[in-house]
C-alpha cells in the first residue's frame, strides 16, 4: 500500500470506531481494554465500505440493509455492533445462516472460511441477488467474492474483487478503491 492511503486509511477507520462506539477516545479504550480485536476492526472495516457501495435502485429502496454470515461465525459479538445502524437511509440487520437458501435475501453475504469448498457456487447464486459478497480468506477474492480482507504486518487490509461487484450491478464508490487493493479474479492486481 503507498504512503498517501495510509493516512486516509486511519482517518477511515477512525470514523468507523467512533461511530460504531468501540472508542470513546482512542487513548482512554486502548490503554485500559487492550488492543482492538481483529473482528472488531472488520466490522468497523465492512461498516465504511458499505457507506461507499451503491446497489441498484430497487435493492437501495428496501427500507433495511441486511448482512448475512453464511458458516461459522468468526465475528461473534463484534458484528452485533452495526445491529440497527444507519447506512444511508436503511437500518441494519444482522443473519446468520448455514445455507445459502436462508439467507438469500441478503444484500451483504459474509462467506466463513468453513464454506470454503463451496465460494464459487455461493457467488453465483448471489450476483443474480446483487448481493455484495464478502470474507477474509486468502484466495477469495480470486474466486469472485467482491470484499475480501486480510492481514498485512498485523493490520486489516481489504481487496476489491471490482469485476465480481459489477456483474452484481454493484458500484464501489473510488474513495473505497483508493483505500483497497484492487484485483482481478486471477489474481493479477488491477492497474490503475
Amino acid at each position: 500500500m503507498s504512503g498517501n492511503r495510509t493516512p486516509r486509511l486511519i482517518v477511515f477507520m477512525l470514523t468507523a470506531w467512533i461511530v460504531l462506539g468501540f472508542l470513546s477516545s482512542p487513548s482512554a479504550t486502548l490503554s485500559e481494554e487492550g488492543p482492538v480485536r481483529e473482528y472488531d476492526l472488520k466490522a468497523a472495516f465492512l461498516y465504511n465500505i458499505l457507506k461507499f457501495v451503491d446497489w441498484p435502485d430497487e435493492v437501495q429502496a428496501r427500507p433495511h440493509l441486511v448482512i448475512g454470515i453464511l458458516g461459522e461465525d468468526p465475528f461473534g459479538a463484534s458484528i452485533e455492533v452495526l445491529r440497527n445502524k444507519m447506512i444511508g437511509r436503511r437500518i441494519v440487520v444482522i443473519r446468520r445462516g448455514s445455507s445459502v437458501q436462508a439467507l438469500k435475501q441478503c444484500d451483504v453475504l459474509f462467506i466463513a472460511r468453513s464454506e470454503s469448498e463451496r465460494v464459487e457456487r455461493i457467488v453465483r447464486s448471489a450476483v443474480p441477488m446483487h448481493t455484495l459478497v464478502v470474507g477474509d480468506t486468502t484466495g477469495f477474492a480470486e474466486r469472485g467474492v467482491m470484499v475480501n480482507f486480510f492481514l498485512l504486518d498485523r493490520k486489516v487490509r481489504f481487496e476489491i474483487n471490482l469485476e465480481a461487484a459489477r456483474r452484481a450491478k454493484l458500484t464501489v464508490s473510488s474513495q473505497v478503491l483508493k483505500l483497497g487493493r484492487v484485483i482481478r479474479e486471477q489474481g493479477i492486481p488491477a492497474e490503475r
